[in-house]
Parts: structure tokens; C-alpha cells; sequence
């Protein structure tokens, strides 16, 4: 059990990888890290739309977000999910989110 105490408390000081995001396709695999910073942000893209999934901390908790845009954008806009990851997993379903306003979104 120390071992894992003191990843975790590697992991809260930022030294070691927390968070992860993998791409499976043609090429190799590849996998990111994310720590509790940075956070971790991965898309999947195609010419129909792209689906877009956050992970972030906020205090102690792993918070995620979910959003999808009808293209190929950066980072799509339309928030299906934010809330924390331990509820995502434990749903029976997902219901979209209303759709925030340019203001809310800060631009």
C-alpha cells in the first residue's frame, strides 16, 4: 500500500502522469499523458463530425466533459456531458445537455 500512497502523492505534485488518451487507427498506437495541471483532451474527427472528450480535475475530483460539433473542428462547442467522471460511469444513459450560449461560453 505505500507504493501506492506515494504515486498518488507524485501524481498530486504534478510528477507523474495522471490522466491518459489513446488514439487507435492505420498507424500505431499512441497514448498521452494528462496530469492534474494540464488535464487531457482527445477527438475523434471526421468529415461528418467530431466527438470531443475532456478530463480535468477541479479540487479533487475528475471532471468530464463530452461535446460534439456536425465537423471537423478543433474542439467542438456542443456540450453533451460536464460533471464528474465517477457519475458518468455509474449512469444508465446519457441525456444531452442544453445548449450554452456564445456568452456562456465566453466568446
Amino acid at each position: 500500500m505505500a507504493a501506492v500512497g506515494a504515486a498518488e502523492e507524485a501524481a498530486r505534485e504534478g510528477l507523474v502522469a495522471e490522466l491518459y488518451g489513446m488514439v487507435l487507427g492505420k498507424s500505431s498506437p499512441a497514448t498521452r499523458p494528462g496530469t492534474r495541471e494540464s488535464g487531457i483532451r482527445t477527438t475523434a474527427q471526421s468529415w461528418k463530425g467530431t466527438v470531443g472528450v475532456e478530463f480535468r480535475y477541479l479540487d479533487d475530483q475528475i471532471m468530464c466533459e463530452i461535446a460534439v460539433a456536425p465537423d471537423s473542428r478543433a474542439y467542438p462547442r456542443q456540450v453533451l456531458y460536464f460533471g464528474p467522471l465517477e457519475t458518468l460511469i455509474q449512469a444508465d444513459s446519457l441525456e444531452p445537455m442544453p445548449r450554452r450560449s456564445a456568452e456562456q461560453e465566453g466568446r
